[in-house]
């Protein structure tokens, strides 16, 4: 898509477990964080992207599908570190952000009635 987009020359893509890329990025500014992988590993994936030091101002991480699997306990361990963590949003503009798909369906086969994603700025 990078290449399609003529972007080649102005984006990186690293594929994979932050868990396991963080150290190539230590030190380098990231503007945008696409999280979408094993729902499980969010929170410690979004710890260790805090932790790294690459985002800056302007910097953007985006988690998607945070409101679909089971929750333990009634709770959404993610959107709660989200949410009350000062260093995670302080005074940054943020957004719980619901889309549905173009035909309305229920996403992967289940009774979800929407695609739900935090779109999160450090501006």
């Amino acid at each position: 898509m990078v290449e399609l987009a003529g972007l080649s020359d102005h984006v990186t893509v690293h594929v994979g477990p932050f868990s396991k890329n963080y150290e190539v990025l230590r030190g380098q500014a990231v503007d945008v964080y696409f999280i979408d992988h094993d729902k499980k590993a969010y929170l410690q994936d979004s710890k260790l992207i805090i932790g790294s030091e690459t985002l800056v101002p302007g910097s953007v991480v985006i988690a998607d599908n945070v409101g679909l699997g089971p929750v333990p306990g009634g709770k959404n361990e993610y959107i709660e570190f989200v949410e009350e963590s000062p260093k995670v949003l302080g005074s940054a503009p943020h957004r719980l952000h619901e889309a549905r798909r173009h035909d309305d369906a229920r996403p992967f086969g289940r009774d979800v009635p929407r695609i739900t994603c935090w779109i999160l700025s450090t501006c």
